[in-house]
């Protein structure tokens, strides 16, 4: 939100369930240095009351990831902390947001990327280095906090990573990949191929498995474009 002398800082809002009307925007941080990072987009994730928030800010000339939580429903947030130890500095925006989510046990989760490399990180823990790439964004099962998957891409090519295995696994070509798990052990993966929007439906143990040589054998055309599935994306 730019109402802060027209330079980017974080506000938060929320819908309520019972009346369907959003709550009055409020201004939850204000960088030092006047503003965040430009073009990166803030993530936020909901479980129950508790709400984090992620961010890309611009402190001394940084551009590191900070978060930001709720214990009660976003009536009140904590202090921003940094995530991981390192520190990326750099003239310009990566445009690179990173994904964050919160697990059935209330733990938080988040990706992101420094420097062309992907990092997994837990609040107040070190980051943890994945693999060279961009764009990433995280699933997790919200019914099995044990499941983690990392959407990335690498060049030409969209990629999960299963945190728990370090498996890679290439799921096509394209762009802006993400992936949902549910409840029943099925993973839906979205991305942008030339303009459409593709998409599969695997099962958890297929991914690990047999993934890769089942979209190894897919023809195009058994990747549908849809629209119907843009909410997801």
């Amino acid at each position: 939100d730019i109402r802060q002398g027209k330079k980017n800082n974080i506000c938060f809002s929320s819908l309520s369930g019972k009346d369907g009307k959003w709550m009055k925007n409020t201004l939850i941080y204000i960088s030092p240095d006047e503003h965040v990072c430009e073009c990166c987009k803030p993530n936020i994730d909901v479980q129950d009351k508790k709400v984090a928030i992620m961010y890309r800010n611009w402190l001394n000339g940084s551009r590191d990831l900070y978060l930001m939580t709720s214990d009660n429903a976003g009536k009140t947030f904590n202090k921003a902390q940094k995530l991981g130890f390192g520190t990326w500095k750099l003239n310009g925006c990566p445009m690179d947001g990173g994904g964050i989510r919160i697990d059935n046990k209330h733990m938080i989760h988040t990706t992101w990327q420094r420097e062309g490399t992907i990092f997994y990180c837990n609040p107040n823990e070190s980051e943890i280095n994945l693999i060279k790439g961009k764009a990433c964004s995280i699933a997790v099962d919200k019914t099995n906090s044990k499941e983690l998957l990392i959407n990335m891409q690498d060049g030409s090519y969209v990629k999960i990573i299963d945190l728990n295995s370090k498996k890679e696994i290439i799921v096509g070509k394209g762009i802006f990949l993400k992936s949902i798990l549910s409840p029943d052990g099925k993973v839906l993966c979205v991305w942008e191929q030339d303009k459409n929007i593709k998409f599969i439906m695997i099962s958890f143990g297929m991914l690990l498995n047999k993934i890769q040589k089942l979209i190894s054998e897919l023809k195009p055309s058994n990747l549908t474009l849809i629209t119907d599935f843009l909410p997801y994306a």
